[in-house]
């Protein structure tokens, strides 16, 4: 009894862990994205409203670090999917469904948090300019993001 009682508490702690990774790849990846976007938005700051929100948006979507981080995000849902497809939680055709589908919301996350960011450095430069200007493109990007990654979900799967 004691042994069966041991084994499930391993079991317990491996899931716990597993929980653990996802979040701190969650997390770390929130992080990243937002001091991108408040890089972008303090350099910006200089270029008044307009040409700020401008700045910010295409720093979004045309920085190489955001297509590099893109790709490391990319990649690393592939390998989570791709491992539990090999211990059979997963099949075949739904680590393929989750392929395209993590395919999908990295690029509309990534497209409609540069424009949530531009957006959030607007309203923050026309709040309190300056360090609302960089509070508002990260508000902006990070609520942008989620919503990019739910809307793009939501047609791909409407499509499918």
């Amino acid at each position: 009894m004691q042994q069966a009682d041991k084994v499930q508490t391993e079991e317990e702690r491996k899931a716990k862990l597993k929980k653990m990774t996802e979040n701190f790849y969650n997390i770390g990846y929130i992080g990243y994205y937002a001091s991108s976007q408040s890089q972008c938005a303090a350099a910006a700051v200089q270029l008044g409203l307009q040409g700020g929100s401008l700045q910010t948006l295409s720093s979004g979507l045309m920085s190489h670090s955001a297509w590099i981080a893109m790709a490391f995000i990319y990649t690393a849902q592939t390998g989570l999917n791709y491992r539990r497809y090999k211990k059979g939680k997963i099949d075949k055709k739904e680590f393929w469904k989750r392929l395209k589908l993590n395919s999908v919301t990295a690029v509309g996350s990534m497209a409609v948090g540069s424009g949530g960011a531009a957006a959030g450095f607007a309203v923050g430069t026309m709040i309190f300019p300056g360090v609302g200007s960089v509070v508002g493109a990260v508000v902006g990007g990070l609520a942008g993001g989620f919503a990019g990654e739910k809307w793009s979900a939501k047609a791909y799967n409407a499509i499918e």
